[in-house]
């Protein structure tokens, strides 16, 4: 998994990045509980929140990082072949 390499080459615990992910999300699930309750005393409507919505979240954030790292570990790549190009000439 992506966030298993992320943790050895940045020399991150799996727990933590784990851990701060989980506290986004939680933080993320009350603030939609506080702007429900909020929503449903200024228009008089409810805003229903499934699991679902949740998972597609996590789904959508775990795309996002993965895709950003892929694109960083490629202009890794790209720059340290570069520098050998540099010093060889």
């Amino acid at each position: 998994m992506f966030l298993d390499d992320m943790a050895k080459q940045n020399s991150w615990d799996v727990k933590d990045v784990e851990t701060k992910i989980i506290e986004f999300l939680v933080d993320v699930h009350m603030s939609v509980e506080k702007f429900s309750v909020d929503y449903k005393k200024e228009q008089g409507r409810f805003n229903h929140v499934t699991p679902t919505l949740y998972l597609n979240a996590l789904n959508l954030l775990f795309t996002c990082i993965q895709t950003l790292y892929t694109k960083t570990n490629n202009y890794k790549k790209q720059l340290s072949s570069g520098l050998d190009t540099l010093k060889t000439t």
